[in-house]
């Protein structure tokens, strides 16, 4: 054996070992024993591709599956598809299965079986069973933390199975199923030690709140005298005046409330999941010291919705507004107007949306497995417009929620785009123009002699050019 293969074979004996202690002591499936390999398996470009784009095709696959045998049961479709779909089940859950709250439903896990073959992978099975979920994430996590890259990296598998459980549940094994319990059992610590960590910080930033928000009230804070004798000074009347009994009023607790502004441009296509998850901290901790909050997401790509022509205009403009770009609309996705439940599935749909935009940046390597509207994709960066807008909208969130103070909060990579300046653009004659977005002072040559007047000194400055128009 030469010496570099003798060192490539102590390279992956130390990487077994190393995958052996990683193991569970209650293992990963009942009564299995496994061969280990000291690297995974390498998949073509030209798979993973496939396979990131494959959640999408089955979703509909199961979609279309749904709506024929919907229409089977109505006769709109043949009647052997329902019939063979029922065979074998007890007439109740036949019934429930039908009912219209269930009808159009889709399991919250899709988990084909798949063969891999000389032409690529063959599905063999989809079933909608969480089995070798932990598995899969304990794999994933064993591997990249020895420097590999993994299909949907370290926390994958983990974080897509949290986020369909974003309140938590319990996890029932069946006795069928037996053999599933040792990965469900570390699935399920993980996944407490994954809702733990977002407990502690939001937990941290409660405290921090209340502390900082009680010192602010005993700063605030007024005594009063109440008109009522204090019989405990009553004895001190020869050289005390004050025999009354006193009370200390503090403000209200719920006095401050907070309006977040989040970027939803391209740019932040890369970071949008670990930005929604430090917004979502911040609404957990909204939820539970029980303050108002409304979440905006800033985008100029609304105006490609079916309701756009119905939308109302951004901005009446005037000579002398700062001009808004009229793309420009405000997303209000969360509100603590919502209910909890609402909340949640905003939430996990946000998530979902995030990691498709990502896998859409990078479609080389992950295909297009999600396709979201046109018009909640990612586009430009209006967050100038978007502190000009908060001008208003600010104030009226305070009006409506009665909270003294108001925190605005900006989720953004920075970077906006232009907007135009305050200007009057006076033609001879005394006539004001009135410019379209974009038109700033660059542009104002194209007008003649241009005058700009400090509002302030009102100090004139102007060029000395003729103006060949009327």
């Amino acid at each position: 054996m030469t010496r570099t293969g003798a060192a490539s074979n102590a390279i992956a004996k130390e990487r077994v070992n190393t995958i052996q202690e990683a193991f569970p002591e209650s293992g990963l499936f009942a009564n299995k024993k496994w061969r280990i390999s000291p690297e995974p398996f390498a998949l073509p470009k030209k798979v993973i591709k496939e396979l990131n784009s494959l959640g999408h095709l089955l979703a509909n696959f199961l979609k279309a599956s749904n709506t024929i045998y919907n229409q089977s049961v109505k006769n709109k479709a043949p009647s052997w598809v329902c019939s063979y779909l029922d065979a074998g089940k007890p007439d109740h859950l036949i019934e429930k299965a039908r009912h219209k709250k269930f009808s159009n439903s889709l399991p919250r896990i899709i988990r084909p079986d798949l063969i891999w073959t000389e032409d690529g992978f063959a599905i063999t099975d989809l079933d909608s069973i969480p089995g070798g979920i932990g598995l899969t994430a304990w794999l994933n996590k064993t591997y990249s933390d020895l420097g590999y890259e993994v299909l949907g990296n370290s926390k994958g598998m983990l974080n897509g199975f949290a986020s369909i459980l974003p309140k938590g549940a319990d996890i029932l094994v069946s006795q069928e199923s037996s053999e599933y319990k040792p990965e469900m059992e570390w699935l399920s610590k993980e996944l407490n030690d994954h809702f733990k960590d977002n407990k502690k910080v939001i937990s941290y930033m409660v405290k921090e709140f209340e502390m900082k928000k009680a010192a602010d009230q005993y700063a605030r804070a007024s005594v009063s005298k109440t008109g009522t004798l204090d019989m405990g000074r009553l004895h001190t009347y020869k050289f005390n005046d004050d025999l009354f009994r006193k009370v200390t009023t503090l403000p209200g607790a719920t006095n401050h409330g907070f309006v977040l502004f989040l970027d939803w441009s391209g740019s932040m296509a890369w970071n949008l999941t670990n930005t929604l998850k430090q917004l979502f901290n911040i609404v957990h901790f909204c939820n539970r010291v029980k303050i108002p909050f409304d979440v905006y997401a800033f985008s100029t790509e609304w105006e490609h919705s079916t309701y756009s022509d119905r939308l109302p205009e951004v901005q009446k403009f005037k000579v002398g507004d700062l001009k808004i770009n009229p793309a420009m609309r405000l997303l209000n996705m969360l509100s603590s107007n919502m209910t909890k439940n609402e909340q949640n599935k905003m939430m996990h749909n946000l998530l979902m949306f995030s990691n498709s935009m990502v896998r859409y940046r990078d479609w080389s390597k992950y295909g297009y497995p999600i396709y979201p509207a046109r018009c909640t994709r990612l586009g430009g960066t209006p967050l100038n417009d978007a502190i000009v807008c908060a001008m208003d909208i600010v104030p009226q969130f305070r009006a409506n929620t009665g909270v003294q103070k108001v925190h605005s909060i900006f989720l953004t990579d920075g970077d906006s785009m232009n907007i135009s300046s305050k200007f009057d653009i006076v033609r001879k004659g005394g006539s004001l123009h009135n410019p379209e977005y974009g038109e700033g002072i660059a542009n104002f040559s194209s007008y003649g002699n241009a005058v700009y007047t400090d509002p302030v000194t009102n100090n004139r400055l102007t060029n000395i050019s003729e103006d060949p128009r009327d």
